[in-house]
């Protein structure tokens, strides 16, 4: 909103635009006033105070009239209920834009599903088996952005050598900055190309194994339902079978040496019986954490 304020002094008066409401100080605006209008220093302070008064007053009139206006739209509807379906409404928005959203994000749901499916042991093995091919993959591409970067910067060494010994010092050293100049934008032009690729395949990587632990939390969940809806109090307990240890292990020429393992069950309870398969190993700690690399687990989604 533009207004026009007019400032008298004993020589004159003095008129000028001002855009309220104001984005500058009402100093900063005086001492543009009086560049403009050539007006003496000692009549600074008397235009400041006129400006104070003038835009202080025409910024009480402006809420006026906006109060006006938002006062008189609301009275224009008569009904009671659209007045507090209104105010209804502006509430819960405005509740809500300072609330936090609600629901759970997809990390949320995937870390969820991945500490389900973890451990619930049936599919530890595969899930580490994936993430290790996936991992497998990432350092192959590194490896290979870094001998393509290796292989260009020999090339660039042996061009500039020959450069060099063709022309025999004739090159002056601005043309010597160009072609290092030249041969940095290569690489980093390089280097990008190898950054997006990596970035590609890691976030291609994330959502395969997202959608596929999702997928396989499902039919886990299902194959319980169907379980339990099979099943009944008066049958006989089931004793889960487990795998042999040495599924998990390396296959090295160390694997050939036994392990020490005896395998027991347990009754608990006097009543509600209880059993429990209990298996103790002697063996090196680290070759529990050690998972051989297969290629044959690369998800097909």
């Amino acid at each position: 909103m533009t207004v026009v304020a007019e400032f008298k002094y004993k020589n004159g008066a003095v008129t000028a635009s001002i855009e309220l409401p104001i984005s500058e100080s009402i100093s900063e605006l005086s001492h543009h006033i009086i560049e403009e209008e050539n007006l003496q220093p000692y009549e600074e302070d008397d235009l400041l105070n006129a400006l104070e008064d003038f835009i202080q007053f025409k910024k009480e009139n402006l809420n006026d009239k906006l109060s006006n206006e938002a006062l008189n739209l609301t009275l224009c509807i008569n009904n009671d209920e659209d007045i507090i379906r209104y105010w209804e409404k502006q509430f819960k928005e405005e509740t809500v834009s300072y609330g936090d959203k609600s629901g759970s994000s997809d990390s949320e749901l995937f870390s969820t599903a991945y500490h389900k499916l973890v451990h619930s042991g049936i599919a530890l093995d595969t899930m580490l088996q994936v993430e290790q091919s996936y991992a497998h993959d990432v350092v192959n591409m590194i490896q290979q952005r870094d001998d393509q970067i290796e292989k260009l910067t020999k090339q660039q060494e042996e061009s500039l050598n020959k450069k060099l010994e063709t022309h025999q010092g004739s090159l002056s050293s601005e043309e010597i900055n160009n072609l290092d100049q030249m041969y940095i934008e290569q690489q980093s032009f390089t280097l990008v190309k190898w950054i997006s690729k990596i970035d590609t395949l890691k976030e291609t990587q994330r959502r395969e194994y997202r959608d596929w632990v999702m997928k396989l939390l499902e039919e886990h969940q299902r194959t319980i339902t169907l379980q339990s809806s099979f099943s009944s109090p008066s049958s006989p307990a089931v004793i889960k079978t487990f795998p042999p240890i040495t599924s998990v292990l390396p296959e090295t020429d160390d694997s050939r040496v036994s392990s020490l393992e005896e395998s027991f069950t347990i009754h608990l309870g006097s009543q509600m019986k209880q059993i429990y398969n209990i298996r103790i190993l002697s063996a090196n700690i680290l070759d529990l954490c050690s998972i051989p690399y297969d290629t044959r687990y690369v998800l097909n989604l």
